[in-house]
């Protein structure tokens, strides 16, 4: 399996996987719930942009920080593996508009937002309806018992 992944994060993305995202991407793949405690700049989105990419259906990514939000929007854009999609305040009604849209008519496989939106109507709307097959919360601080 891990050569497989490995010729996977080559060719989809363009990296060399370390040696901890294998064990991550093996247990999403299998459909485990998947806990990835690891630093800042380990390579945490590769974990759920290769799966995602290898999977059907929706990855939705809960992450506070805007700035976090675009760039990884712009490298799941660059590596073309499907879709993305931002819902933030910071980009205007008319791109909220046309990500929900897109996200309703499942022509979105990653969707990437902040946990305020997630107490939103019409974004609660939207994926409610929506085959959301993987959540990530991308901080730690997002999570709250």
């Amino acid at each position: 399996m891990t050569d497989r992944l490995d010729r996977a994060a080559a060719r989809t993305l363009d990296i060399t996987l370390t040696d901890l995202q294998p064990r991550a991407v093996t247990a999403v793949l299998a459909g485990r719930d998947t806990l990835l405690v690891s630093p800042t700049g380990s390579g945490k989105s590769a974990v759920y942009q290769l799966a995602g990419s290898m999977l059907e259906g929706v990855t939705v990514v809960v992450s506070p920080l805007l700035a976090l939000q675009d760039d990884q929007a712009a490298s799941v854009a660059a590596v073309d593996i499907g879709n993305v999609v931002v819902v933030n305040a910071q980009h205007g009604a008319g791109t909220r508009a046309t990500a929900l849209r897109e996200i309703a008519e499942g022509a979105a496989e990653f969707v990437l937002l902040g946990p305020e939106q997630l107490r939103a109507d019409d974004v609660l709307t939207v994926l409610g309806a929506a085959q959301i097959d993987r959540l990530v919360i991308d901080e730690a601080h997002c999570i709250d018992a």
